[in-house]
């Protein structure tokens, strides 16, 4: 018996099949190609997802021929849409959240309905990255597409689709439209009538964990699936990463750490206050029954060391390289145990929460003759640990509070980096052994549909399991405190002196 989880991202897709106990059977990767698009725009090709994740699906089946795939869930990343016509075909390609298009569409009902409003009966803070404004943008610039659409499906549902043929979303996904009421957990009609949008161009909203049907035999026989596969719902992949993690309770935390970094905490009832909104955080629903979650990210966290990697350590990639090993596993060899003294304003592809400034810029400070590489990169370590703090300080500022994390994704694989996190953010951080928690939460949600798994209580008990723990060290925490007051000041600073 196997369960197959789909993880679809922003830059490539990930499946896992799983058995019933949590051993990790197989597991496959892509990235999508490119998708062209005008200069300042950003988006992705819905049949290049489908195609990557279809090829994902063929290998970890194909891999693992003696265990039935007995029900499969998704996991995808929110906002974009995909706009379909009566045929299902593709009409335009998903925008995704750093494309500027839908700013006057935002305005438009943030006048026509009030922007508390808005934030008050979705949870979400006003921005035009939602997927409301994208189908206003099409239907007043594109009115010959938006005149063939006939349904707009975010990544999830555009899966559920191709494999089952059917409609349906899930709660936690549908709340990043803003045109979903996250309390009431229904498309918010006065929001639609005040954006002059059906709520029929939109899935049905099921809980997460809720089967949705078979995958068609066409399909199944595509992807070398059983033909009574179940197709059950996922969620957005932040509370499917959570609930891999375990966090299913207040006070702890999933730490996120990847290309971005995303801190994602637990609430056990909704959160809409004032603080929330004015630090661009949002309340949605949990992909586990009556609970909500709100997350708080950087854009620049493995991008940064990334460039870093292929730019000022070219020559440590290179002798990384030839003695078969990762760059960054020879960075975190070499860097001084002590805590850098420089800073880095992380915001080289502009910043995540809680100022959302696209225009946000990066730098280095604290410079001088003596300063080696492997003190810039500590301090790159450093300086999005930072980041994140200041972000559990400002969800502490709303009345969330988080008492230790739980990190997962390709930054939990360096120990330096997360003594790091632990010392500054003065938390205890644990590493899991089962590292991939968006695919694992999905495979969750499968097996609770399927009757593997009594609930989300019961799936995390068996599956979630610590690997690591890192305790804050005392001896650093008072040098990291001085550093970490420098820089809270060095956005304003640096944004005043950029402007």
């Amino acid at each position: 018996m196997a369960l197959l989880g789909i993880d679809a991202g922003t830059s490539g897709c990930k499946t896992t099949i799983l058995n019933e106990f949590g051993k990790v059977l197989s597991s496959a990767y892509r990235e999508y190609p490119p998708t062209p698009c005008k200069v300042g725009c950003s988006e992705i090709a819905p049949e290049n997802v489908w195609l990557s994740v279809a090829a994902c699906i063929r290998e970890s089946v194909a891999a693992c021929p003696n265990d039935r795939v007995q029900a499969l869930s998704i996991s995808s990343f929110g906002e974009a849409a995909v706009p379909i016509d009566s045929a299902g075909r593709v009409l335009y390609n998903g925008i995704l959240l750093t494309d500027p298009r839908g700013q006057e569409q935002m305005a438009t009902l943030a006048e026509r309905l009030g922007a508390q409003t808005l934030m008050q009966r979705t949870g979400v803070p006003l921005h035009p990255m939602y997927t409301i404004f994208r189908a206003m943008w099409l239907r007043d610039n594109q009115p010959e597409i938006f005149s063939r659409v006939v349904k707009f499906l975010q990544f999830e549902d555009y899966l559920i689709y191709k494999l089952s043929g059917e409609f349906a979303t899930d709660y936690s996904l549908a709340d990043r439209t803003m045109a979903f009421h996250a309390v009431d957990k229904v498309w918010d009609e006065e929001i639609l009538a005040g954006a002059n949008l059906s709520p029929d161009l939109f899935a049905h909203t099921l809980p997460s964990g809720t089967p949705v049907g078979l995958v068609q035999h066409t399909v199944a026989v595509e992807l070398g699936l059983p033909n009574d596969t179940l197709v059950v719902t996922g969620g957005h992949d932040q509370p499917c990463a959570a609930l891999g993690s375990g966090v299913i309770s207040a006070g702890l935390a999933v730490d996120g750490m990847g290309t971005a970094e995303c801190i994602t905490t637990c609430l056990e009832k909704p959160v809409f206050s004032p603080e929330l909104f004015a630090s661009n955080y949002h309340c949605g629903p949990h992909v586990v029954p009556n609970r909500y979650i709100t997350f708080a990210y950087t854009l620049s966290a493995g991008a940064l060391l990334q460039w870093f990697r292929d730019t000022i350590g070219r020559s440590e990639r290179a002798e990384a390289q030839a003695c078969g090993m990762s760059a960054y596993a020879l960075l975190d060899s070499r860097i001084s145990p002590e805590p850098s003294g420089l800073l880095v304003l992380p915001h080289f592809g502009g910043s995540g929460t809680p100022y959302l400034d696209p225009n946000a810029t990066g730098a280095i400070l604290g410079l001088n003759s003596r300063t080696t590489t492997y003190d810039i990169y500590r301090a790159m370590l450093e300086s999005i640990t930072y980041e994140m703090r200041y972000n559990l300080e400002c969800l502490e500022g709303a009345g969330i509070f988080v008492d230790s994390l739980r990190a997962v994704g390709g930054g939990a694989k360096s120990d330096v980096w997360l003594q790091i996190k632990a010392d500054i953010m003065n938390r205890p951080v644990s590493t899991l052994a089962i590292n991939e928690a968006g695919t694992l939460g999905v495979v969750m949600l499968a097996g609770i549909a399927a009757g593997i798994y009594r609930d989300a209580d019961e799936a995390c008990r068996l599956l979630v399991n610590e690997k690591h723990h890192f305790e804050p060290d005392p001896s650093r925490i008072e040098r990291y405190e001085e550093n970490y007051q420098r820089y809270k000041k060095l956005y304003p600073a640096v944004r005043d002196i950029w402007e």
